[in-house]
């Protein structure tokens, strides 16, 4: 969920950034993986058992 949730404030930075009018690109929301995709989990070593 913490990636979800950095994806979806940079999105909301960059709406904001585009209405003072310091971005120029065009912001779209962060894609859903497709039904069969993978998305790499990364887990602390100092979570790890051992």
């Amino acid at each position: 969920m913490k990636h979800v949730d950095k994806a979806f404030q940079s999105f909301f930075k960059l709406i904001e950034k585009n209405r003072e009018g310091r971005y120029d690109g065009e912001a779209s929301p962060p894609r859903y993986l497709e039904k069969d995709g993978y998305f790499s989990l990364i887990f602390p070593k100092s979570k790890l058992p051992g």
